[in-house]
């Protein structure tokens, strides 16, 4: 658990280290995510809540640099679903394919 710790802290610091040199770099915002996100089933249940906002987080401020990133948004959706918000996912997907038609 140590070692994958250690890992993890590295992959964060990496895509946070791309993400502020490239602000609108969706990748680094994705990875960022996932590194909160996977974390989750190795945390202890008081650590849970605040992995899982930094990583919808990550994903927030990534659709805010470049809501025309249909993998950014897929990626929100599920969360927003996850969260038991089913018609704010579609809504966000809606709402992004009106406004960037050509990403699809």
């Amino acid at each position: 658990p140590a070692l994958l710790g250690d890992r993890r802290d590295r992959c964060r610091r990496a895509w946070e280290a791309v993400r502020a040199a490239e602000a609108t770099n969706t990748e680094a915002h994705r990875r960022l995510a996932g590194v909160y996100l996977r974390s989750l089933d190795q945390a202890k249940p008081a650590d849970r809540p605040a992995l899982y906002r930094q990583g919808r987080d990550a994903l927030l401020a990534g659709l805010k640099a470049r809501a025309d990133d249909p993998e950014l948004a897929q990626q929100f959706a599920r969360l927003l679903a996850y969260e038991g918000r089913p018609l704010d996912a579609v809504q966000l997907l809606i709402g992004l394919a009106k406004e960037h038609p050509d990403k699809g």
